[in-house]
């Protein structure tokens, strides 16, 4: 990753405090479907990861990216953020299927593993969101 203007640092402190936001939400969901369901966490965490993802692409684009909102349709950006970040999201939940099967985490300890996978995407996300999201309505 590359941060070499004030600019690129805020913005990825801004991306930074929006994931925490998105890390609860992906806890959080996780824990209470799985609670309810007595389902899988593996076949869960696909849900919860997308809570967690449309609530970060919301606010980041209102955060962390404001001032290069344009004309894009929403559901349109939306997608694309999903789309974006999928190299992230798959090592996100690569790091969590091992996290959770190597320490055999039950329920109430999902979070760790989430923390670990959301932890292991966050560079890359990052510049994924900034090159593909949000790059075409940067003013120079």
């Amino acid at each position: 990753m590359v941060i070499k203007t004030s600019k690129n640092v805020k913005q990825f402190i801004l991306f930074g405090m929006v994931g925490i936001v998105g890390f609860i939400v992906d806890s959080a969901t996780l824990t209470v479907l799985v609670s309810i369901f007595q389902a899988s966490p593996y076949v869960i965490r696909v849900c919860s990861y997308v809570a967690a993802a449309s609530t970060t692409w919301a606010l980041n684009r209102i955060i962390t990216f404001r001032r290069v909102r344009g004309k894009v349709k929403k559901t349109q950006e939306w997608l694309r953020f999903l789309s974006a970040n999928a190299p992230g999201a798959l090592l996100n939940y690569l790091v969590f299927a091992v996290t959770v099967y190597l320490f055999q985490l039950k329920t109430q300890r999902l979070w760790i593993a989430v923390g670990m996978g959301s932890l292991s995407g966050l560079f890359l996300n990052f510049n994924l969101t900034k090159a593909f999201v949000f790059k075409e309505r940067e003013k120079p």
